[in-house]
């Protein structure tokens, strides 16, 4: 879903029903008029005790004096918010398996191989080289992979309540957080604290994955 639509629409929602709906000054103040009326001192007024408009009488007051533009502006910002609570809800539920959903062990199974294949290239890497090419493998794994299943997280709560998800996907972060770590390693040519993150990254990982099948299987 295009995420600059619905806050166009509520941007110019808002405009257009601000702008007729300020047309609307006159009908207001003899609104209040109506309500109070003096108490034989100016400065003393006293409330008439007449009823207040219901909703559905305050809005086609609006319309009224607004127009359509008012109305328009008001279905606008409808729509919009529309839009967003379904682009966040979207969002919510994203996915790196079919139709979206997301599969945490297959996805931290594809981590786990590719952190091995990265443990490979970089078991020789001399110190002071930045190794681009790791650091590349790396951000695809960040983007392609995890980012996915970090955006339909919801997902996982929504499947195993949020005291179970919170015991693997803490391990699952901790992994992310030291391969972040190997990035900025490389990035620096620390080639031996590039290989002690890894290391660590991939313990989280698989320990993430063993809990994750404890708790499915529970």
């Amino acid at each position: 879903m295009n995420k600059v639509l619905p806050m166009a629409l509520l941007v110019v929602g808002a405009s257009l029903a601000a702008s007729f709906g300020a047309r609307n000054g006159d009908a207001h103040t003899a609104y209040r008029a109506a309500l109070w009326k003096s108490g034989g001192d100016a400065d003393a007024p006293a409330l008439v005790a007449n009823p207040l408009p219901g909703p559905m009488d305050r809005l086609t007051g609006w319309l009224s004096v607004g127009g359509l533009g008012w109305g328009v502006g008001v279905v606008l910002i409808g729509v919009g918010a529309g839009l967003a609570r379904r682009q966040q809800a979207a969002e919510s539920q994203g996915g790196d398996g079919e139709g979206g959903r997301v599969n945490f062990e297959v996805t931290t199974s594809r981590i786990l191989a590719e952190l091995d294949t990265l443990a490979s290239e970089l078991a020789d890497l001399p110190m002071d080289d930045t190794a681009p090419a790791a650091r590349e493998r790396i951000d695809a794994v960040m983007d392609d992979v995890i980012g996915p299943l970090v955006d339909g997280r919801g997902q996982l709560v929504a499947k195993h309540g949020l005291e179970s998800f919170a015991e693997y996907f803490g391990l699952f972060s901790g992994g992310e957080r030291n391969l972040g770590r190997v990035w900025s390693a490389l990035t620096d040519g620390h080639a031996e604290v590039a290989r002690e993150s890894l290391a660590v990254s991939r313990a989280a990982f698989a320990d993430a994955l063993e809990v994750y099948r404890r708790v499915d299987r529970a």
